[in-house]
């Protein structure tokens, strides 16, 4: 009986098809409150017709939720995505509006939401009762006003840096004193020509209040000078930046 239900068991594996052919063109997507919409591509990589479904929920986590579900009306948002649910020919892109239904969102930071892109793969035919499994990507979707725009290029500057010592090691945290969502990628610290990564990864910091923090590996003893620290941030294109700070 055993030997039986692990044929099956075995078999149904077997038989469940992978398929994730939806690429979207962008890691992360900026609607600048002047704009009227934005557009953003959607390409089919396979060969066979894709089914594509696309929705805003407010906030943004990586992680799926017990309230998620795959419907465009999930939470109410203050965007349309036109078209919400489509089809898309082997190598063809469809182009996705976003428009802003112009309900009132804050002027003097940023507002996140996270973009869903759910491939829904076709049904093989030909393997009676297989199993369809949905790949669920999301994105991140800022709202930006236009009234912080030009502040942008300066944002990372508003960054206030401490490094401090606890019973388990040295720690390095920075807090986000700008209007804007500001993720640090990866960090070390120079003290007396030697250099020290950082062990952990950083968080998003949401717009005047977040923080961040990492433990700096190998450094035992907090040091009585100048250090100088060099760090990445995710830019608005998605890609990574260098910056560097002195933290007296």
């Amino acid at each position: 009986m055993i030997k039986k239900f692990f044929c099956i068991l075995v078999s149904l594996i077997i038989a469940v098809p992978t398929y994730a052919s939806i690429v979207v063109t962008g890691t992360r997507f900026i609607y600048s409150s002047d704009n009227k919409e934005i557009s953003i591509n959607i390409e089919n990589t396979g060969d066979k017709i894709a089914l594509s479904q696309v929705w805003l929920t407010n906030g943004f986590s990586e992680k799926r939720n017990d309230k998620e579900t795959t419907k465009a009306d999930v939470e109410e948002v203050p965007f349309i995505v036109l078209p919400p649910l489509f089809k898309i020919k082997p190598n063809n892109v469809q182009t996705v509006r976003v428009l802003h239904t112009g309900e009132e969102l804050p002027k003097d930071r940023e507002t996140i939401f996270t973009l869903n892109v759910l491939d829904i793969p076709p049904k093989n035919k030909e393997i009676e009762n297989n199993l369809q499994i949905s790949v669920l990507s999301k994105f991140k979707f800022f709202y930006r006003p236009v009234e912080i725009q030009k502040e942008s290029a300066t944002a990372i500057d508003k960054l206030e840096w401490k490094i401090y010592q606890r019973s388990e090691g040295i720690y390095l945290s920075a807090k986000n004193n700008s209007g804007f969502y500001i993720t640090l990628d990866k960090a070390k610290v120079t003290i007396q020509g030697k250099e020290y990564d950082t062990t952990s990864n950083f968080f998003m910091m949401e717009p005047f209040v977040g923080t961040t923090e990492v433990k700096v590996d190998k450094l035992n003893t907090l040091p009585n000078q100048p250090i100088n620290l060099e760090f990445n941030y995710i830019n608005d294109s998605g890609g990574s930046t260098k910056s560097n700070k002195i933290i007296n």
